[in-house]
């Protein structure tokens, strides 16, 4: 499944915000991965 977005931000902080969004986006998208798989190996039992 793939999973794809941007978001432009500008200003002083611009750097900032963009990291750490990378941060919270690989972790939510870690958890939704494992969750999904989760689900699948319990419907195929």
């Amino acid at each position: 499944m793939a999973i794809d977005g941007t978001v432009e931000v500008a200003g002083r902080l611009a750097s900032l915000v963009e990291g750490g969004a990378g941060v919270v986006v690989r972790r939510m998208s870690g958890e939704f991965a494992e969750r999904l798989a989760a689900r699948c190996s319990e419907a195929h039992r």
